[in-house]
């Protein structure tokens, strides 16, 4: 049997990242507006799973030429 569709509760909630709801809110939303703009719209979102404090502030910056994959493109 498949674990997908299966939900796990997370184990280290608040170890990284902060448990206050508005403190999060507000580091999610300020780590886009650090980046330099680009000239193409946004076409995905990097959903880390390391934590938004140590991912967030590491994935926005971005790298030229990156080429985004999905779960499906393993060959």
């Amino acid at each position: 049997m498949s674990n997908w569709g299966l939900c796990q509760e997370a184990s280290y909630t608040g170890s990284r990242d902060t448990a206050s709801g508005p403190q999060l809110n507000a580091q999610l939303g300020g780590w886009p507006s650090q980046v330099q703009s680009t000239k193409r719209p946004v076409r995905a979102i990097t959903a880390p799973h390391a934590g938004y404090t140590y991912c967030g502030s590491r994935c926005y910056p971005g790298k030229e030429g990156m080429r985004v994959t999905s779960s499906t493109d393993r060959a």
